[in-house]
């Protein structure tokens, strides 16, 4: 068997953590969503009910060919991609920074029309090598989220850690390390099962079970090539602060972990780590944090308020940022490299209009 014969990951195939693969039903949505944009009804209701609000957007990686190969697709854009996103959003949005977004919230004061918050969550060293200079071009304010963790020791984030395994295997029996399941990779179908098993598995796995995981299957399925280091060290976040003003930073606990998967100690210690850790770093205090996937629950909540953050970014549900929204749980939207959805996204109607119209949004 060739390494070409071997089938290869598709984003399609592997949906993003957490998430099972969109059914024809959900895919149905999200063409009928697209619709409303194609058909001039998003802008109508829009125009009609003049929405106030700021849509939060969420991203990871920006890719080029160098870098493509070992960053999971659902965790990227490409380069292209994301100039093309940042030149349609200076043209036809206000991109606020996120400090001026919660200033408004604070203030009680109306948001400007189609208000536009850029994020980034993990510290990949695309968002100084690509990202950056482009947000910087088109004059765009943004935050980035970083895990202290991952960016003291320059580790590639597990998920993509996982998908450079799968992806350039040069061995196709997996046995899983926490089930004892047997896989034959060459079937699409038990590596697609392989590799969603490992993933539940490690979005709860603590720092050191997670690494075992890690390194166990990477032994079996031997990989024709170690990833390079695709994220950020200390120097190159000063380097950032330094040479890109408009790049806030936030934080992303240490070590990625589930908050919402700890006991109240641990919780507390992820938070405390990563502040401890950026405050020795870079002599200031980061003023917002993001639930690692999300996660989060009133004590987490509680506990991040108490540590002296002003406000702190979640993933679901999809929502505009009304004057009125908790700045504890200020909603995103994880971007996709389709232009269609950011035109839709971007014109105050979504989600409303979809959920008035279908009872839901795909998000």
């Amino acid at each position: 068997m060739y390494l070409a014969d071997v089938p290869s990951m598709q984003q399609d195939d592997f949906p993003k953590p957490g998430l099972s693969r969109p059914t024809l039903k959900r895919r149905v949505l999200h063409r009928a969503q697209q619709a409303l944009y194609l058909s001039g009804l998003a802008s109508l209701y829009a125009k009609l009910s003049r929405p106030n609000g700021a849509l939060i957007l969420m991203y990871h990686s920006v890719v080029d060919k160098e870098i493509s190969v070992f960053i999971d697709p659902n965790n990227s854009v490409t380069v292209e991609q994301f100039s093309s996103q940042m030149q349609f959003l200076k043209q036809h949005c206000n991109v606020i920074s996120l400090a001026k977004m919660l200033a408004h919230i604070q203030e009680n004061k109306p948001l400007p029309e189609r208000s536009v918050v850029i994020t980034f969550d993990d510290g990949y060293r695309d968002n100084l090598t690509l990202a950056a200079p482009l947000l910087e071009k088109y004059q765009l304010p943004a935050t980035l989220f970083l895990c202290t963790g991952y960016v003291e020791r320059a580790e590639t984030q597990w998920i993509d850690q996982l998908y450079t395994a799968f992806q350039l295997r040069t061995q196709h029996d997996l046995k899983t390390p926490f089930g004892d399941r047997q896989f034959n990779l060459l079937s699409k179908t038990e590596m697609q099962q392989a590799h969603r098993e490992t993933v539940q598995q490690l979005l709860t796995a603590g720092l050191d079970k997670r690494t075992e995981i890690l390194r166990q299957i990477k032994t079996q399925l031997q990989p024709k090539q170690e990833t390079p280091r695709l994220t950020l060290n200390w120097d190159e976040v000063r380097q950032l602060k330094d040479n890109f003003p408009q790049f806030e930073l936030g934080l992303h606990t240490r070590d990625h972990m589930d908050l919402a998967m700890l006991n109240q100690a641990d919780i507390e210690t992820e938070i405390k780590r990563c502040q401890l850790d950026y405050e020795q770093e870079l002599s200031a205090k980061a003023r917002f944090f993001s639930y690692p996937y999300g996660r989060n629950n009133e004590m987490i909540r509680a506990k991040v308020k108490a540590a002296g953050f002003d406000g702190a970014v979640i993933t679901q549900p999809t929502a505009l940022v009304k004057t009125t929204t908790d700045r504890f749980t200020l909603p995103r939207l994880e971007t996709s490299a389709s232009m269609l959805d950011l035109r839709l996204w971007t014109t105050g109607a979504f989600p409303a209009l979809s959920k008035n119209i279908f009872g839901r949004a795909y998000e």
